[in-house]
């Protein structure tokens, strides 16, 4: 067996995905990215892209996510990804 390398999973916190609701956990999703990578561990980013036609359209009523800047991570984990 190979090594095992820990990694930190941040899943779509992509700026279409920001609601007034949803805003107040950036922080501490960026507090905690912050914290592992200083610790050394790697992380990796998702992102949504949502196409047009998805099934979302008829079934929720949802067009959202096709492009940027609605695509892209929010500005606050900028200094986190890699160039």
């Amino acid at each position: 067996m190979g090594e095992h390398c820990p990694a930190l999973v941040v899943i779509d916190i992509q700026n279409g995905f920001l609601a007034k609701d949803s805003a107040h956990v950036v922080p501490a999703i960026v507090d905690l990215v912050r914290r592992w990578q200083n610790a050394g561990g790697y992380t990796i980013f998702t992102r949504y892209f949502n196409y047009p036609n998805s099934p979302f359209e008829p079934l929720i009523g949802w067009c959202g996510l096709h492009q940027p800047p609605d695509t892209d991570l929010v500005d606050d984990l900028a200094p986190f990804r890699p160039s």
